[in-house]
């Protein structure tokens, strides 16, 4: 096959190589493609999915009991007819698994484990004639059913490669080629971006590595480019970020994306090389553990779809890195819901870890903090139907795509959605669907669906035409929120970009838990979202305080102290606070309850900055206002049922009154349930150069201007009583603390991550001296 003259050099360099052995029977060479580092796959047959040491476990998976339903449930994939509707236009029933295909798998899979050539050759022949039928409706999505099809005639090729003969072998590559021609990355995969959208789904990770290993040997093109794409931007790019043990693209995509890669250090791993990934990609999927709610479902974030049906399912994912990482907190995520898909449901009879078991998460430590590049923070007071679930979000580097412009957010939940993320993803605006619509792009993707900060600057433009997918507008509506990184609302397409553009977003500045690391009593973020916005803003900062109270009535309260420093003292500031149901505001008191649906939680919060008499309290929302944009109400119909209205249709903006550069906002929120009638006394303190909350016997201060505090300060303590005291913004080094004159504790060590002081004390006059 003629190979393009442009990519002679490329796939044919090779100016240095080195070896390591796996095992007893599998030598891996890395070779150097055009600076890249690349290992090449073994001479023997097979290494796509196994290689031969892992013969011997495939068969006695044939036999295994807990895997007998799975077994059957490709069987009877194999029976069914096949999807050869051309004319049916949704690339979900032609990604679907059955028929030919199927059949064309699990007879590869028999002659390899028991040797019949007969079922080799069958497997064969019938897979080359529908690789060779193969056509689809072109369409961005349907590169999913193309890269499908070409991974089964890939186990086909490589599975049964003795049985192949060359006319044979150059027939399938011809087919490969060509539907790797109709993949949305092209061929080469040279097209879209390397950390966010399709590229880094199915096609790249999965699809072509796995038919580039299974045809090297004749067309080491195909995996040349492959995996140098691989090695020089997705790998590099995920490594990045998996130390943060988090995920950017949402909830409604983290199965898809994260799953991808899981299926690349599965296929490395089987091939023969390990460690491709950092070893920090077993607790990426951590973050969703720590969203999960009492009900199954988890803490919306990105683009999601809401429901109550079932159990939110994180089961690809779960198999994937729980079998992988011989993780049973993962593996019980699966378990929760085993519903594999059925393009997936080979990896799961080949890849399931029979013998892990399951373990809950119930003996983990109640708060997590996602570090760079996310900066994210999930407090729970507990793992039963009574948690108290807190999320806190700074926002190191945006992403896009799938990633909303909530710096600086906060969700709260308790028997039911509290403090919530609004809008929907999968809805009707304007006739369009979903991705790009104009309640996608003027309300859901953005600042105003979220708990954080607008900064109202009239003339601002929010340049847009990059995003939208068919649907692009030169520019969205001014909602007062976070700027839309990139040249015009564009992604990163590779780490480069991300790292030297203005991607970054906000400066995770402090995070700490304690004294307990298992159940602590207060979970602290801090975070400095300035470069989220333009130029309307030259300084805002958000310190977030979970406190777990530890008792039934009023489990947790939740502080958060923010500062606002605009460019022009007539742009208008907004604090934001979203709730499903209606709200009540009484003065400087919101009370947000839930009362529909089974939930029953409640949230007070008292506002005590800006004061009540230089404050604005108002409730937007209801029919005709549910996602109102400064004069418009970007409505959406749900495609699909969202019966507890979880996309919100109330919000609460607190303003100041007075025109001003600098203000700072201080509110005080506490749960507790619908039925309970009275709240925890909320009390402003202050001292010198600190200010401060007063709630039962907890008392947290902050710096008054969110300065570090690097000198001496004061305050004091009037109240009869024992409190536990939280100090933040300290400077890190060796503190005193003196209390009416006299040393009350005398060297007290402050962390630079965590800037704080935790301590017990009663009334009296404290002074802090570093």
């Amino acid at each position: 096959m003629q190979i393009r003259n442009v990519f002679i050099a490329y796939v044919m360099l090779s100016m240095s190589a080195t070896s390591f052995s796996y095992g007893q029977e599998v030598t891996i060479e890395w070779k150097d493609f055009d600076g890249i580092d690349i290992p090449i796959p073994p001479s023997q047959h097979p290494r796509l999915y196994i290689g031969k040491k892992d013969i011997a476990d495939l068969k006695s998976r044939m036999t295994d009991s807990e895997l007998k339903p799975v077994w059957n449930d490709l069987v009877k994939m194999s029976q069914e007819p096949d999807a050869d509707d051309r004319a049916k236009e949704g690339w979900r029933y032609h990604l679907t698994q059955r028929g030919t295909a199927v059949r064309c798998e699990l007879n590869a899979m028999k002659y390899l484990t028991g040797g019949n050539k007969k079922t080799g050759r069958q497997a064969i022949t019938d897979m080359l004639t529908k690789l060779k039928d193969s056509e689809w409706l072109h369409g961005q999505d349907m590169s999913r059913a193309v890269g499908r099809r070409m991974v089964s005639g890939a186990i086909v090729y490589d599975w049964c490669y003795p049985l192949l003969n060359e006319q044979e072998k150059q027939a399938f590559i011809k087919e490969f080629v060509r539907l790797a021609k109709q993949l949305e990355c092209g061929y080469p995969p040279v097209r879209q971006g390397a950390i966010v959208g399709h590229s880094s789904e199915w096609m790249i990770f999965r699809d072509l590595l796995s038919t580039s290993i299974a045809i090297y040997d004749e067309f080491p093109e195909m995996y040349h480019l492959t995996a140098h794409r691989l090695f020089k931007e997705h790998i590099p790019a995920r490594n990045w970020f998996y130390p943060g043990h988090a995920y950017h693209q949402g909830k409604g995509y983290f199965n898809v994306r994260h799953a991808n890669e899981l299926f690349a250090a599965w296929i490395f791993d089987r091939m023969g090389v390990k460690e491709v990934f950092h070893p920090a990609q077993q607790f990426v999927p951590y973050f969703l553990l720590y969203a999960r709610r009492p009900d199954g479902q988890m803490l919306a974030g990105g683009d999601v779809n809401y429901s109550r049906k079932g159990i939110k399912s994180m089961a690809l994912i779960g198999l994937l890195s729980g079998s992988y990482y011989k993780d049973a907190y993962l593996n019980h995520n699966y378990l929760l819901n085993p519903e594999i898909q059925s393009h997936n449901k080979l990896y799961e009879f080949l890849w399931k870890d029979t013998e892990l078991g399951r373990r809950e998460s119930d003996d983990l430590p109640l708060t997590r903090y996602f570090g760079s590049p996310f900066g994210w923070m999930i407090a729970r007071t507990g793992w039963d139907a009574n948690s108290v679930i807190a999320e806190m979000k700074v926002n190191e580097y945006h992403f896009g795509n799938h990633q909303h412009h909530d710096g600086g957010a906060f969700q709260i939940y308790y028997k039911g959605p509290l403090a919530i993320d609004a809008g929907i993803y999968n809805g009707v605006a304007e006739g369009i669907r979903g991705y790009g619509n104009s309640h996608n792009k003027n309300y859901f993707k953005r600042t105003i669906a979220h708990n954080s900060l607008l900064v109202y600057d009239p003339g601002e433009v929010f340049q847009s035409r990059d995003y939208g997918g068919a649907h692009k507008t030169d520019t969205v509506r001014n909602e007062g929120g976070q700027r839309l990184p990139g040249p015009s609302w564009t992604p990163p397409n590779t780490m480069k970009i991300m790292l030297e553009q203005d991607y970054k977003v906000g400066s995770a500045l402090k995070h700490g838990f304690g004294p307990d690391p298992m159940e602590p009593d207060y979970s602290y973020l801090k975070g400095d979202i300035t470069e989220a916005y333009s130029g309307k803003v030259s300084e805002v900062k958000r310190s977030f305080t979970f406190l777990n109270m530890k008792n039934d009535t009023i489990p947790a309260a939740f502080i958060v102290f923010d500062k606002v420093v605009s460019s022009d003292s007539s742009f208008k500031k907004y604090w934001l606070l979203h709730s499903i149901e209606e709200p009540r505001v009484e003065e400087n008191e919101i009370t947000i309850a839930r009362t529909q649906n089974g939930d029953s939680g409640k949230l007070i919060n008292t506002s005590l900055l800006p004061k009540p008499d230089n404050s604005i309290v108002r409730p937007i929302g209801g029919p005709g206002k549910e996602f109102w944009v400064f004069g418009k109400n970007e409505y959406t119909e749900p495609v699909r049922k969202d019966v507890a209205n979880e996309r919100g249709a109330w919000r609460v903006e607190i303003s100041p009154k007075a025109e001003a550069t600098t203000d700072y906002f201080l509110n005080v929120m506490q749960v507790m349930d619908n039925g309970i009638m009275g709240k925890l006394s909320v009390r402003q303190m202050e001292g010198d150069k600190v200010i401060g909350v007063k709630l039962q016997d907890r008392i947290t201060f902050f710096s008054k201007d969110m300065s570090t505090l690097d000198r001496s300060f004061s305050f004091s303590i009037a109240d009869n009583g024992t409190y536990k005291l939280l100090l933040t913004d300290l400077a890190p080094g060796t503190w005193q603390i003196k209390k009416n004159g006299k040393v009350f504790q005398s060297a007290i060590d402050v962390k630079g991550d965590d800037g704080t002081i935790y301590f017990e004390g009663d009334e009296g006059d404290y002074q802090l001296l570093r």
